[in-house]
């Protein structure tokens, strides 16, 4: 119930004392939908929570946690990767 209350208070519209852990939780909780969107075990993981199948704290199994706390850590992928200007990628001589 906690992390529900939580996720009210990532918008400023929302009215009373936030929580101490509203910050830290509307980070976690950012990374893990943008996880959810890449990696097929963090979007199942979602989903169950979404769902009302699993309860949220699945959402901190090692496997998950491992991954919000390394995104952007790791190397970025084909679509991210920063493009060569032309003149790098053409063969000298």
């Amino acid at each position: 119930m906690e992390t529900v209350l939580a996720e009210d208070f990532r918008y400023e519209q929302a009215e009373g004392k936030r929580p101490f852990r509203a910050k830290p939780m509307g980070w976690y909780t950012s990374r893990v939908y943008r996880l959810a969107r890449q990696d097929e075990h963090v979007s199942r993981r979602f989903l169950q929570v979404m769902h009302l199948m699993e309860m949220p704290t699945i959402l901190f199994e090692p496997y998950v946690l491992r991954r919000v706390l390394t995104l952007g850590a790791e190397a970025p992928s084909p679509v991210e990767r920063p493009t060569e200007p032309a003149s790098a990628a053409q063969p000298t001589g």
